[in-house]
């Protein structure tokens, strides 16, 4: 049974300060320079900024397509841990349970390059679609400043 959204959004604000810190702390995702800005009952979102290290294409200023994947797969880990505390909440789980949240891993990412990563600073959605029991499913949207779509993706998560 859904609990009633204000015990859900409490929950929320419990958890982002050490969600933020936890995704924020992993190496790769220092290099990749990712924030996380915002979690939500529907998923997380981050935030980051161009810089040369993330260049594909340093002559027109392209991120590279493995920092759009690395983007996409992050955030859908985030939109994931989000979804999965919140079924885990809704279904009255004991602490011990929570422990499930690390051992969060990506089962399957499929992305849409649907145009050049181009632009200054990026945001990345991550959308849920469905909670499970076990497996998460999440789709991701990397826009730039102009909220130009650069790529789309869907992935599986297990917790």
């Amino acid at each position: 049974m859904q609990k009633p959204k204000a015990d859900i959004q409490a929950q929320l604000a419990k958890l982002y300060p050490d969600m933020k810190q936890m995704f924020e702390s992993i190496p790769f995702n220092q290099t990749l320079g990712l924030t996380l800005a915002s979690i939500s009952e529907n998923g997380a979102e981050f935030t980051f900024h161009l810089r040369d290290s993330l260049l594909g294409n340093p002559q027109q200023k392209i991120l590279h397509g493995g920092a759009i994947c690395a983007v996409i797969d992050a955030t859908g880990g985030a939109a994931s841990m989000t979804g999965a505390y919140l079924t885990m909440f809704n279904h009255d789980a004991k602490p011990e349970d929570f422990k499930r949240l690390e051992r969060i891993g990506t089962v399957g990412l499929h992305i849409d390059f649907l145009r050049p990563g181009i632009g200054e600073r990026f945001t990345c959605k991550g959308i849920l679609n469905r909670a499970g029991g076990k497996i998460i499913s999440i789709r991701m949207e990397l826009h730039n400043e102009k909220d130009m779509l650069i790529a789309v993706g869907g992935g599986s998560f297990i917790y």
